[in-house]
């Protein structure tokens, strides 16, 4: 059996972009053109910094101004949908009723309404 025997699992090696290859350029700015505000507002694009680990899309200073402005945008999303969960707790205690966060009452407008103000 030896070592490789009783490996369970071999990690596999990561890489930016490896799949790129399979995709036509048309493909790739259909991308781009549909999703650049989303992009923009995961940091999924080359920003030019060296700490970027999720360059997936380079719009080559084509981009929006407004979108580039959102690089990021969704940390501060997340502590804004943090520091409203804690007011919630807050408001009503460790166990909020069922209904204040069910999927029917989420109102989808207002978070993209959220989105559009960065």
């Amino acid at each position: 059996m030896g070592k490789a025997g009783t490996q369970v699992y071999k990690p596999r090696s990561g890489g930016v972009n490896k799949n790129l290859m399979n995709y036509t350029k048309e493909q790739i700015q259909y991308q781009k053109d549909m999703n650049e505000e989303l992009l923009h507002l995961f940091g999924y694009v080359e920003d030019g910094k060296e700490d970027n680990k999720t360059p997936f899309f380079d719009f080559e200073g084509k981009a929006k101004e407004e979108n580039v402005k959102k690089i990021g945008a969704f940390k501060e999303l997340n502590v804004k949908a943090m520091e409203n969960r804690l007011a919630q707790i807050k408001k009503h205690g460790k166990n909020p009723p069922k209904d204040i966060h069910s999927a029917k009452d989420t109102d989808l407008p207002n978070e993209i309404k959220m989105i559009q103000t960065f």
